[in-house]
């Protein structure tokens, strides 16, 4: 297969995951099979033997930000598609889609078009109804789900000694500034949406669900290496997988919005609750004199 020389796909992960690894190539293999793109890994010692991936080392004392923006330097690719090593697939991807949506980024002269709708976008494309754009002063408009990115414009977001999440939170205003343009899509174009979750591990922890539904589809899981969420961490990530989902339905592309002033409002109403429960006083009931 002739490979596609504008874009390749990256893989951010660290060695402290790479029993992950197994997992998201036998799913990657699976169901995308005839993938145009050349594949790098991006880690730190160590390497996966598949000769149809090339590994990209970086020190692995080193911020996540400074890890990624050194590895995406060593590429000459315009475009890369970002994916994380936990967003395991879970159907077979529609290459001549991803395609449609990298020549739309490039036809848009945008920054970056993510592939799956967390968050959906704001505006529809009149264009390509399957596409919409996030505007500024939108949460999340920039995150690390699986996106196709102008890897000159993810690079200038990077900053040195920033994590994952900090990227995630400090880069919105970062990307605001660019005047540059930032899309999604409505429906997941790289299917890694599960039933409930779209990724394995949380915390550096397998959530249970998604550890049996890798055990039941042969998919290879190492328990030893890494141990499950407790019973209390995963129903209050199943909490909130629920209520985004529910927001999600409601709000489309303000789900986060709504969520962030709701969060907002439950402490002054705890708080306002509590004040009157303290300022509650039963009457006492006079006592009745002894009989005797």
């Amino acid at each position: 297969m002739i490979k596609n020389t504008s874009c390749a796909v990256y893989i951010a992960t660290c060695d402290r995951y790479s029993d992950l690894w197994p997992g998201f190539f036998h799913c990657w293999n699976r169901y995308w099979p005839d993938c145009p793109f050349e594949v790098y890994l991006g880690a730190n010692e160590k390497s996966w033997p598949g000769a149809d991936v090339t590994t990209l080392s970086s020190p692995p004392d080193s911020a996540w930000s400074e890890q990624v923006a050194r590895q995406l330097e060593t590429l000459s690719y315009e475009y890369v598609l970002c994916i994380l090593d936990d967003f395991y697939l879970r159907a077979r991807v529609c290459t001549s889609r991803i395609m449609d949506l990298l020549q739309y980024l490039k036809a848009a002269d945008g920054a970056m078009l993510r592939l799956l709708p967390r968050p959906p976008p704001q505006i529809r494309s009149r264009s390509s109804p399957s596409v919409g754009e996030c505007l500024p002063n939108t949460p999340y408009r920039i995150c690390t789900q699986a996106a196709i990115w102008r890897r000159r414009d993810l690079i200038s977001l990077l900053q040195d000694k920033e994590s994952i999440w900090e990227f995630e939170a400090n880069g919105q205003a970062r990307a605001d500034a660019t005047g540059k343009r930032f899309f999604s899509v409505y429906n997941a174009a790289l299917p890694y949406q599960g039933m409930i979750f779209h990724h394995v591990v949380e915390k550096g922890e397998w959530i249970p669900s998604e550890y049996w539904w890798c055990r039941r589809r042969g998919i290879p899981c190492e328990r030893s290496k890494r141990k499950l969420l407790s019973f209390k961490d995963f129903s209050i990530l199943l909490l909130a997988e629920f209520l985004n989902w529910f927001l999600t339905i409601i709000a489309g592309g303000h789900a986060h919005s709504l969520r962030v002033r709701i969060k907002a409002v439950i402490p002054q109403i705890a708080l306002r609750t509590y004040q009157r429960m303290r300022k509650y006083s039963p009457v006492k009931r006079p006592t009745l004199p002894d009989s005797h």
